[in-house]
């Protein structure tokens, strides 16, 4: 039985990334918690607080957002086939990370999804702040999906590695489980800062014939470039349907960004992403 957590503003963007998580772990069991926020510091409109009547404005808010849950999971059932999928909506008075971590932690949750962008949208099509938000404050898997990317199946991943990832860390073994499981074959970018190819790389693909059997994958040293832009090119030479990164200092997320605004981001990474921290 797999806990998974997918977040929901019911935007299209966050529907569809609840869609892809379904079809992505169709056939496994599941308990697949969807969870909607009510940010306390939110301005609402004029027409919500009317339509409050004399239910007290917060209680109106949770009873729709509640109805509007149960009829998501009403349409999902209808829509796809999803006989071991138990679902269990929440509905929380609370910011997205500190409810988020609530129902990560009570619940025992191993992945955590959700929608590149949300109705706050602000052209921020693949990692919106809320995104960014979680990647860093959430220590367990994160899948990203954008906007319109329907699932297909994960024929080709893309995993980029710094120069100081080592395959041997514990927790690159969450990510040789998914891909065994999930894919059918990995490249992996080891990115070099400089001309040297550091000593983390030079056993590479010996452990990676070990750890990955019977996955095939393809290996990349790439020296001299910045990660974003070796990413970039990539996708936009492949046909790629999955990104993971291993996440585990926040400088090597700051690093990934570095000198990349959101929009220039935006324009170029068109598939899911699915972090794993450290």
């Amino acid at each position: 039985m797999k806990n998974i957590l997918a977040l929901t503003d019911f935007s299209p963007s966050s529907i569809n990334a609840i869609k892809y998580a379904l079809k992505l772990f169709e056939g496994d069991f599941l308990s697949f918690y969807i969870l909607h926020c009510k940010v306390p510091d939110s301005t609402y409109s004029t027409a919500e607080v009317i339509a409050s009547g004399n239910v007290s404005f917060h209680d109106s808010l949770l009873k729709e957002a509640k109805d509007n849950l149960d009829v998501l999971i009403s349409d999902l059932k209808q829509d796809l086939s999803i006989d071991s999928v138990s679902f269990h909506p929440i509905v929380a008075y609370d910011s997205l990370i500190d409810a988020a971590e609530n129902v990560v932690k009570s619940n025992n949750i191993e992945l955590s999804v959700m929608g590149a962008n949300g109705v706050t949208n602000a052209k921020e099509i693949v990692f919106g702040s809320n995104t960014v938000k979680m990647i860093r404050h959430i220590t367990h898997p994160i899948l990203a999906v954008p906007l319109d990317f329907k699932f297909r199946q994960l024929k080709n991943i893309v995993l980029p590695l710094h120069d100081f990832d080592k395959l041997s860390d514990q927790s690159f073994e969450g990510i040789v489980s998914f891909i065994k499981q999930y894919g059918k074959m990995i490249n992996v970018l080891r990115i070099c800062p400089d001309q040297a190819v550091p000593l983390e790389a030079q056993n590479d693909s010996e452990v990676l014939n070990t750890i990955l059997s019977p996955v095939k994958f393809h290996y990349h040293t790439v020296q001299n470039i910045p990660l974003n832009y070796v990413v970039d090119c990539f996708i936009q030479t492949h046909d790629i349907d999955l990104i993971i990164l291993l996440v585990k200092p926040e400088s090597f997320f700051e690093r990934f960004f570095k000198d990349s605004s959101i929009q220039k981001i935006a324009n170029y990474l068109k598939v899911p992403l699915l972090v794993f921290p450290n």
